[in-house]
């Protein structure tokens, strides 16, 4: 339902706070009461230019260089307040920035001792291997992870970089 709410909000109004409005707006009219989702944009408009905003989402990693910044908002999740507002950031990325949007389903990964992987080790790695090919990134990503742990939750894994 998000995912079809989001594709069809995008071809009306690319604007990260007001698509992350009519999507809670949406959750908020058909779900449970107890139902919410977290949601993390990376977005581009002619008038707003590139933004980025989180909904109860990690952060986002940004790679520039040998350095890895966590970028993150105060949104809260979507469809947990119909009348809720949100907020987009501007997102400054230079050529050979690296951002990596992860669910909390990487992070999360827990090894027989009970520690969680979480977002150091995920920023280690791309820190790391953040020359490489994307896909070689999301190798080296999914491998530390299955390092740790067994993966139990969904995975989803964004890698973005600019070239120019």
């Amino acid at each position: 339902m998000v995912k079809s709410s989001t594709h069809m909000g995008m071809r009306f109004d690319s604007e990260a706070k007001r698509l992350l409005a009519g999507l809670n707006e949406v959750l908020c009219s058909l779900k449970a009461r107890n139902m919410f989702a977290t949601f993390g944009l990376v977005a581009y408009s002619p008038v707003e230019g590139l933004r980025y905003s989180l909904a109860g989402h990690p952060p986002i990693l940004r790679r520039r260089g040998l350095t890895v910044e966590f970028l993150s908002d105060e949104n809260l999740p979507i469809g947990v307040f119909p009348d809720a507002s949100f907020q987009s950031t501007p997102l400054e990325i230079r050529a050979g920035d690296v951002l990596a949007v992860i669910t909390d389903g990487l992070t999360e990964v827990f090894n027989p001792a009970g520690e969680e992987l979480g977002m150091e080790a995920i920023s280690e790695v791309l820190r790391v291997t953040g020359d490489r090919p994307l896909n070689e990134i999301a190798a080296a990503i999914f491998k530390r992870a299955d390092q740790h742990g067994p993966r139990i939750d969904d995975q989803s894994l964004l890698l973005i970089r600019k070239t120019d």
